[in-house]
């Protein structure tokens, strides 16, 4: 039972002897449900719980929600934070949208969570609180205006306003003076 236990994607192993010579196991194994990201870190494949317990190597679970952290978390404990990202990239998928990657912590907690989702190129400020009327105003807001896609960012903190973001561009001639041009010579 500990050799078994000792494999990343076994969770859980119940052993029985039944007779000489006869042992019955058991076996749970996770199920893959969002990858832990961290810059520099290996990803690591997260199940239902927050637990994250192997190595996601190469390209087979890219499809799966991204949860972006800070750092990435012991294996095989429940983390509250991996559990709340696999709960919230469920809605998310739920309210249509695949291509999943939320920002869990960061530098401003007032702006976290964080979504980005597929064809959408704006990042989407989610916040704390229930995500059900929040992703219902972001559907909204997609299908009522497509530009907003384009949107630097959406932000849903507050209760039945959205505001967006626009993309600034830089303004034309103000990246610096142009020698010999907007400054005097020598």
């Amino acid at each position: 039972a500990a050799r078994l236990e000792a494999h990343p994607w076994i969770a859980r192993v119940a052993v029985a002897r039944l007779a000489p010579g006869t042992v019955v196991a058991r076996i749970e194994e996770h199920e893959p449900a969002a990858l832990a990201c961290a810059v520099g870190e290996a990803r690591l494949l997260v199940n239902e719980h927050g637990v994250a317990f192997a190595n996601a190597e190469g390209t087979a679970w890219d499809a799966l929600p991204q949860l972006v952290v800070a750092g990435l978390p012991p294996r095989d404990r429940r983390d509250p934070l991996l559990a709340q990202g696999v709960a919230l990239a469920r809605a998310v998928a739920e309210a249509g949208f695949a291509g999943i990657e939320l920002s869990l912590d960061g530098e401003d907690p007032n702006a976290l969570p964080a979504l980005r989702v597929g064809g959408v190129q704006a990042r989407i400020l989610l916040g704390a609180g229930d995500p059900a009327r929040k992703l219902a105003n972001l559907v909204r807001l997609l299908a009522e205006d497509a530009t907003s896609r384009d949107a630097r960012e959406i932000d849903l903190r507050f209760e039945e306003q959205v505001v967006l973001r626009p993309v600034v561009a830089p303004e034309l001639g103000n990246d610096g003076p142009t020698p010999g041009v907007d400054t005097p010579g020598p």
